[in-house]
């Protein structure tokens, strides 16, 4: 499952980078990239079969499955793991804290102990305050309205943009432009909250203010540098060579760059 949760993360940045892409251009009105938007639009496709494994993440929390989220298991389970020591002193399994560690020195084994209750302590007071938020059914419901609300703006741009192919018509244009500030707010709230849930939630008691803009400064990487990866791959199979020029690549290549040095300074925030 932590295998699985990895894999979701990192594929849903290029979709997410990608959406972003999209909504970007129309929200400052860009020009040059009319004949690179609809890679990043067809990217944003793979958003379906990702909701197909959030689900699985969101079913398998949802029914009881405590191996991936802490938060999601029994205290004494969850004590079982962080405190070994201090549950076989309390079951009387051990009958001191050199015996219940492992540790010869009866000061360090004390200690040892001590740091066990201390970081138990501290996670049960985490889960406590953070329980109206870090509980499965919320999760759930939080999964499905991320994918809700990703699925539909990339969907709207797409139908969109393709109905303008058909009948040219500037009003579709004007349109896109008026929605994509607010469909940029949700974006970036729901990405935010996303990195939060699936990633920054496997360790609970673990604070940041910065991890949400850290995960979508990765998500504007992969996408750009993606995109750039799709344009040569057509270009090399003779497709788009009289649509996309040298200079749209070295416009994506300053985005890649960019980024870079902005997921640094976030990296070096973080």
């Amino acid at each position: 499952m932590h295998s699985l949760v990895l894999g979701f993360a990192y594929v849903l940045t290029f979709a997410l980078g990608a959406l972003f892409f999209v909504v970007l251009q129309h929200l400052v009105k860009a020009r040059w990239s009319v004949v690179v938007r609809r890679l990043a639009e067809g990217m944003t496709h793979s958003f379906k079969p990702l909701f197909l494994v959030g689900l699985i993440i969101g079913v398998t929390t949802l029914t009881g499955y405590t191996g991936l989220f802490r938060w999601n298991a029994p205290a004494e389970q969850v004590k079982a793991a962080m405190a070994p020591a201090v549950i076989a002193l309390e079951k009387g399994e051990a009958k001191n804290a050199s015996e219940a560690t492992g540790i010869n020195n009866p000061e360090e084994a004390t200690e040892e102990v001590e740091r066990q209750e201390r970081i138990f302590a501290t996670h049960e007071h985490g889960m406590h305050a953070k329980h109206a938020y870090l509980n499965a059914p919320f999760f759930f419901v939080r999964i499905l309205l991320y994918f809700f609300i990703w699925i539909g703006i990339a969907r709207y741009f797409w139908k969109r943009s393709t109905k303008q192919d058909e009948d040219g018509d500037v009003a579709h244009t004007n349109a896109m432009r008026k929605w994509s500030a607010p469909c940029m707010i949700l974006f970036a709230f729901t990405t935010a909250f996303a990195s939060y849930d699936i990633l920054m939630s496997l360790e609970p008691s673990w604070f940041s203010t910065m991890f949400g803009v850290y995960y979508f400064a990765g998500c504007a990487i992969s996408a750009f540098a993606l995109l750039s990866l799709f344009g040569l791959l057509l270009r090399a199979n003779g497709r788009l060579k009289h649509t996309i020029s040298i200079e749209h690549y070295h416009d994506l290549g300053k985005y890649v760059f960019a980024f870079i040095v902005f997921w640094a300074y976030i990296a070096y925030s973080q």
